[in-house]
């Protein structure tokens, strides 16, 4: 009976241990608060200088945008992430994001550090029949005090009034 208990508890702190640390490391991406302050896809636009920007997917399908904070010594990493390089190929891909559409925060760390924006493109991929297709969600993972890792994750979608 008292080996049950130990050994109980030692799987409980064990698995306890995996939680926090799988929370710490882990990036949020949230909407904005609603207010004066919060960050426009326009502000971005227009301050577009401030950022590291990268976009995935094509210019003329990008499935997101990120703006990476410049003046910090954070980073935001990724594979897919291509690197927007002049204002005329951010114009084309803004052109993309949904009209009254607010760029999400991307924090992380133990200090909830702001490390920029995402921005999602109105990009939905679909089969030549419609029944399915795929959409992408974004993740984020802290690998170290100064960077965060974003990627983009593959959803299929199943259109369920064609069944």
């Amino acid at each position: 009976m008292i080996i049950n208990k130990n050994m109980s508890f030692f799987v409980l702190s064990i698995a306890l241990v995996f939680f926090m640390f799988g929370c710490a490391s882990r990036g949020k991406i949230r909407p904005q608060p609603l207010g004066k302050e919060a960050m426009t896809i326009q502000d971005l636009q227009k301050n577009w200088k401030e950022y590291d920007i990268s976009y995935a997917g094509s210019t003329a399908r990008p499935i997101g945008i990120i703006f990476d904070t410049r003046n910090d010594n954070k980073r935001m990493v990724g594979d897919i992430w291509l690197k927007v390089e002049d204002q005329e190929t951010l114009s084309r891909l803004m052109g993309s994001i949904p009209g009254k559409a607010s760029p999400y925060t991307i924090t992380g760390g133990k200090d909830n550090y702001l490390y920029g924006y995402f921005a999602y493109t109105n990009f939905t991929s679909h089969t030549r029949r419609g029944t399915a297709g795929y959409s992408h969600s974004v993740v984020a993972k802290v690998i170290d005090e100064n960077t965060i890792q974003v990627n983009l994750v593959r959803q299929e979608i199943i259109d369920s009034y064609n069944y």
